[in-house]
């Protein structure tokens, strides 16, 4: 089923279903998140037993601020728009991204997925080893549902998981069972060219 298949069988109930947005979500999400970020870094200037660990656990706490950055230029985490732009503001202002930035590129991004030489994100080299390939996934965290947000990117993240119980195929048993598929098939491509 292409998109735009998928899309269309959606019945007007469905798509109000997966379209309404409620800003408890996310603030609740917002809360924890910033809750663990507040307790990793306490922790850490206390210098407790084993601080150390809490270094990286932290800065993937702050990279995954991308995501809610991404989030934020699509409008989808909050109900309301002034706080989709204010937490969208403060996070790029945390990450050195600004908003209008983001905003700009993921409409090119979603505009233009996948077509080359118009798709912003195909001009990077892709990975041809494990080490190539975990580098830049531990750095960029992509959401679980990023095929699911393509498909319908005006769904609050916190509905994807309800677009693919209802509505998509499971492709791979998980994410690492995905990435494990993946890897493998670009390496085998990889040797297949240089044969």
């Amino acid at each position: 089923m292409t998109c735009n298949e998928f899309l269309s069988s959606l019945n007007v109930t469905q798509r109000k279903a997966l379209l309404k947005r409620r800003d408890a979500k996310g603030l609740w999400h917002l809360a924890g998140h910033r809750g663990a970020f507040v307790l990793c870094a306490v922790l850490i200037f206390l210098a407790v037993p084993l601080w150390q660990v809490m270094l990286p656990v932290l800065g993937i706490l702050l990279v995954f601020l991308s995501m809610l950055l991404h989030q934020s230029s699509h409008k989808t985490p909050f109900k309301t728009c002034w706080t989709n732009e204010v937490v969208g503001h403060v996070c790029g202002f945390v990450l050195f991204v600004p908003l209008n930035w983001v905003r700009y590129f993921y409409f090119v991004h979603h505009r233009f997925t996948q077509i080359p030489g118009r798709e912003p994100e195909l001009d990077a080299v892709k990975p041809s080893t494990w080490g190539q390939y975990i580098r830049p996934a531990n750095a960029a965290w992509n959401m679980p549902c990023h095929t699911e947000h393509h498909s319908y990117p005006s769904v609050p993240f916190y509905k994807l998981p309800d677009l693919i119980k209802q509505h998509l195929a499971v492709t791979a048993n998980g994410t690492a069972a995905f990435n494990n598929n993946y890897v493998v098939s670009a390496l085998n491509q990889t040797s297949a060219v240089n044969s």
